[in-house]
C-alpha cells in the first residue's frame, strides 16, 4: 500500500510517518485476531479493510 501511495504522490515517504498518516485517516480498521505470517519475516502481519468506500484522494496526505 505505502508502495503505490508514494507512486502517486511522486515522493518517498518513511514508513513510520505513512502508518502514522494512514491510521489518522480513519480509512482502515484492523480485523481482530486476523494476521498473515511471512516465510521471511518472523513477526505476523495485521491483515485490515477499508473502513468506508474513500470518494477522493487528497494529494496533501
Amino acid at each position: 500500500m505505502q508502495q503505490v501511495y508514494e507512486a502517486v504522490i511522486g515522493e518517498r515517504l518513511d514508513q513510520s510517518s505513512f502508518r502514522r498518516k494512514i491510521a489518522e485517516l480513519g480509512a482502515l480498521e484492523s480485523l481482530p485476531g486476523e494476521t498473515r505470517r511471512s516465510a521471511t519475516v518472523r513477526r505476523p502481519a495485521q491483515l485490515y479493510r477499508l473502513a468506508e468506500a474513500i470518494a477522493l484522494f487528497d494529494k496533501r496526505l
